[in-house]
């Protein structure tokens, strides 16, 4: 994570987070996308998805891997 991504994300508590993150199982609502996805544009398509919350992401070999496709994988708000 880059210094400015820190800054911008590192003040978000788990409370705030869940408060902004979309509800139900894809990166996105009717609201809109949520903050913390990420597409890093020098990745292959499938490995292109990152998530700013989990620090992680599809091109990692621990990483995500439906971040591409906007499926959600940190569990926050899948239900509702």
């Amino acid at each position: 994570m880059s210094d400015t991504s820190r800054a911008i994300f590192g003040r978000f508590t788990q409370h705030s987070a869940e408060m902004v993150i979309p509800k139900g199982c894809y990166c996105y609502d009717e609201n809109g996308l949520c903050p913390f996805w990420d597409k890093m544009e020098s990745m292959p398509e499938q490995q292109s998805g990152y998530c700013h919350w989990l620090q992680s992401g599809d091109f990692e070999e621990d990483g995500t891997m439906l971040l591409w496709d906007q499926c959600k994988e940190c569990g926050i708000n899948d239900y509702e």
